[in-house]
């Protein structure tokens, strides 16, 4: 029976997690429209064909960070691409309660069409995510001396973009260095999941009431020549409602039917990810900033 007990153990732990993702999409839903039903709008809708295969696929992408939680241990330094060089190094950026591994499928893809990538592990957030902003400040300033001549690009998920700003409000001469950003599903202007929430350094940062967000300025302007693109989703479960992920000055996009993980799992994103490093688009005069 022991040998059976060691596969089946594993087996029921991995079944115990699926079964918490689908209940935290579940609960995360209904919080949701909750919020909009509150103030008389309609929640974005799917179908129930579009929201099983949404919570299929939200499923499928947290296994796919569990399993590079394991694949990616310990890789959060530079690595180069295995053919040739085709641009600068893009810095991978976690969200909350995250780490580096997170990022491996975006840095896998990066890698695969010729950019180097350097992760980075910020900690846990405790006892505020403002934790987060010295090892981030340790690397940016370690990636802007390597890249000197070319500067480098930054990709960010979540609350990984908040503290980009965060670092460039602290330390102004780290700008020059970055050329391109794109955030992924970053409550930029906060998000309404923390009206459930209403205590801690956490909401205190992140809510929709944020008086540190208002006063935290955007990219345009604490890296004027940097080309930024936002990436949001209209059924993030997280971060919502979508038009907090986007800022003033730059490339908004707004998908539909990913998860807040999935906008770190899913094929579509690579897309995004790379028309935002890639040639800049016209800069735009707003983007459905809430400010």
């Amino acid at each position: 029976m022991k040998p059976l007990l060691f596969l089946l153990v594993p087996v029921a732990l991995l079944l115990a997690y699926g079964v918490g993702v689908l209940f935290w999409a579940a609960v995360s839903q209904i919080r949701a429209w909750d919020f909009f039903r509150h103030r008389d709008d309609s929640p974005p809708g799917l179908g129930l064909v579009g929201w099983l295969r949404f919570y299929q696929e939200t499923l499928a992408g947290a296994y796919k960070l569990l399993w590079w939680s394991v694949r990616a241990a310990f890789q959060a330094g530079i690595r180069q691409p295995s053919g040739p060089k085709t641009g600068r190094t893009v810095l991978c950026i976690h969200g909350l309660f995250m780490n580096s591994s997170c990022m491996w499928g975006i840095r896998r893809h990066l890698e695969s069409i010729g950019r180097p990538t350097r992760g980075v592990f910020m900690g846990l957030p405790l006892p505020t995510p403002m934790a987060y902003v010295g090892p981030l400040t340790r690397v940016m300033r370690e990636l802007a001396e390597e890249c000197r001549e070319e500067g480098f690009d930054i990709v960010a998920h979540s609350i990984g973009g908040v503290m980009i700003r965060e670092v460039l409000h602290r330390q102004p001469e780290l700008a020059q260095g970055i050329r391109r950003v794109v955030t992924l599903g970053s409550p930029h202007h906060g998000t309404a999941v923390l009206r459930w929430i209403k205590h801690g350094p956490i909401y205190k940062m992140l809510s929709l009431d944020s008086r540190y967000l208002r006063e935290l300025d955007d990219l345009q302007v604490l890296a004027p020549q940097t080309d930024t693109t936002t990436v949001g989703s209209q059924h993030d479960l997280v971060v919502y409602p979508v038009e907090t992920c986007h800022l003033d000055g730059a490339r908004p996009v707004t998908l539909e039917t990913i998860s807040h993980l999935g906008l770190m799992t899913e094929k579509r994103i690579l897309i995004e990810i790379e028309a935002g490093l890639a040639v800049p688009p016209p800069r735009l005069e707003s983007s459905g900033s809430m400010r």
